[in-house]
């Protein structure tokens, strides 16, 4: 049986200055999401 898996794309915008702190948190649950910064001086990521 295979098992499928569904990509999503979710945009956040939050300040700038706390991208690293919610990269660092995600990142802490491993394998659950992947963050990436779109704008980091409009802070979306």
């Amino acid at each position: 049986m295979s098992r499928q898996s569904e990509a999503v794309e979710i945009f956040i915008k939050i300040r700038p200055k706390d991208i690293a702190y919610f990269n660092f948190t995600i990142d802490a649950y491993e394998g659950i999401s992947s963050v990436r910064t779109m704008d980091g001086k409009e802070g979306l990521i």
